[in-house]
């Protein structure tokens, strides 16, 4: 051991600090301060939004926490890339713990304490886990260099960024690498054997690189690049895309636990304008998903919308509301007819694909809800195929305008019981028909007689509201109807407390959701 690591052995860092290390330490503490500055930019463009983060069911906010960011359980769904990044999540994990661990013994624990964990024993396991750490980050950074260049996913788009962060990685590791092992073959580390990856690294090098003036010549220069990449990748985080691995760790813990499927209830009452129509009347939540998004493609891959070839891409639609949000005249700037086309706003059919697919629990859709329900209600702005089906709800109850005279047809030689007729003597259970399986097409009524035909097979005692059945109100909330939806709602649970119904079944999704999730849920 040098003359330097007899005295580490001792004191420490306690030993007198070198022009060096001076140097190293004020470097450090510019990236402190770059980092900082650039999270608290970001959340100077989140605090732009509506105050909403919510922290009920902390035990399960800190289940999904470890479960999908250390565990990278909804990244494994796509094995090599989730295989990849799993690696150097690790990696990262173990070697800035490890980092953090000397930090605390040598500069509080050792001089406080005079006590060393790490010591003599300890170390060669210690320098074996650093080993492994650095490899296994180097193949995932590998992987998901090789997948992004080479297999080329179409689901993917590559910008500088994705390059940089990417090399900074691979730089890291490798030259961390190289400073272990040309130190350990410069002055014959007892430990050498403990960091097989970085003692063959500088092997290899060695042969290039001759005598002892010469390797510390290369140590003092390796030393030095891995110093400054490394501080360069910290300070290059909060203005990169590697941010996501803050934003989407903290929109993992602040994610919408609600069902899904389930849309957020509107107070109609608490102002003049409703939903989103500009930037700012997003969550905050909503625009920390902005920047929590990894641009990793899944929601494009499963939205029916792109694949049958229209416009709206969900991952498209949240990096251009993310670029608005970073324009400094964002506030000032309508949404529709700008960042977000009218095209991509009516095309989402609401199924929920780009949520349930999302890795980091991002929700694109009810983003497009917000600001249908902006158009709708504050702008009256829509398609104009949506007011007849507006008109035919008020009317007739139904989307297509069929009248409370269909809504029986389906019934057919059955002897159901109208509950509307029957007085007191409620059945059990009512039979929901919905306005699909009531007056549409043939297969659906059949669907209905079907279902119904069973309940009489199994000696089910219920019943049918059949005239007095109007929509539930589900197309009206989609399209961003809120208060059509509300005026259906009221009408329908009305009906149900006259006639004193206490269960509901029903065979149509849309009507079970709306029900069960939307109508009942508390504020509705």
């Amino acid at each position: 051991m040098n003359d330097t690591g007899m005295q580490f052995a001792e004191n420490g860092y306690r030993f007198p600090i070198t022009q060096k290390e001076k140097l190293f330490y004020a470097l450090s503490g510019l990236v402190i301060l770059t980092i900082f500055l650039g999270i608290f930019l970001r959340y100077r463009l989140w605090s732009r939004g509506k105050p909403c983060l919510k922290t009920d069911r902390l035990s399960k906010r800190w289940d999904g926490l470890f479960v999908n960011v250390f565990g990278q359980d909804n990244i494994l769904k796509k094995s090599f890339a989730g295989h990849g990044h799993l690696l150097l999540v690790w990696s990262f994990t173990l070697i800035g713990l490890a980092v953090i661990f000397i930090l605390i013994q040598e500069y509080v624990v050792l001089p406080l304490w005079g006590v060393r964990i790490i010591d003599n024993h300890f170390y060669p396991y210690f320098r074996l886990l650093l080993d492994i750490s650095g490899l296994i980050g180097l193949i995932g950074a590998g992987m998901l260099a090789y997948r992004r260049y080479v297999l080329k996913p179409k689901e993917l788009d590559n910008t500088p960024s994705d390059a940089l962060s990417l090399l900074f990685l691979v730089l890291v590791f490798f030259t961390g690498f190289l400073v272990t092992g040309i130190r350990n073959q410069l002055y014959g580390s007892e430990w050498m054997c403990w960091a097989p990856v970085a003692s063959s690294l500088a092997w290899v090098l060695k042969l290039f690189v001759k005598g002892e003036d010469g390797l510390k010549v290369c140590l003092n220069a390796l030393w030095w690049g891995h110093a400054i990449i490394g501080l360069l990748l910290l300070a290059y985080i909060p203005y990169s895309r590697l941010l996501h691995a803050f934003t989407s760790s903290l929109n993992i813990f602040y994610r919408n636990l609600e069902t899904k499927g389930a849309l957020p209830v509107l107070d109609i009452s608490a102002s003049d304008t409703y939903g989103v129509g500009r930037i700012n009347d997003f969550t905050f939540k909503h625009l920390l998903e902005l920047d929590a998004c990894t641009r990793c493609g899944r929601c494009q891959e499963n939205c029916p919308a792109l694949i049958s070839e229209k416009n709206l891409n969900p991952k498209s639609l949240v990096q251009n509301l993310k670029k608005h949000m970073e324009t400094p005249s964002a506030s000032n700037n309508a949404l529709i007819g700008g960042s977000v086309s009218n095209d991509e706003i009516w095309e989402c059919t609401t199924c929920l694909n780009c949520i349930e697919h999302c890795p980091v629990f991002i929700e694109p859709m009810l983003k497009i809800v917000e600001m249908r329900r902006n158009a709708v209600l504050t702008e009256s702005n829509f398609p104009s195929e949506f007011k007849q089906i507006f008109k035919n709800l008020e009317i007739f109850g139904d989307p297509k305008g069929k009248g409370k005279v269909t809504r029986e047809g389906w019934v057919s030689n059955l002897k159901i019981n109208k509950i509307y007729q029957t007085g007191n003597d409620t059945p059990e259970i009512l039979f929901w028909a919905g306005c699909i399986g009531a007056t549409y097409d043939e297969r659906s009524k059949n669907t209905t007689n079907a279902v119904a035909r069973i309940f009489e097979k199994a000696g089910v005692s219920f019943g049918i509201l059949g005239k007095e059945e109007f929509c539930c109100g589900d197309p009206a909330r989609r399209i961003g109807n809120e208060y059509l939806f509300r005026q259906l709602a009221l009408k329908n649970i009305e009906t149900m407390k006259k006639y004193g119904v206490k269960k509901l079944v029903t065979h149509c999704p849309h009507c079970f959701n709306t029900f069960k999730n939307e109508i009942s849920c508390p504020g509705s």
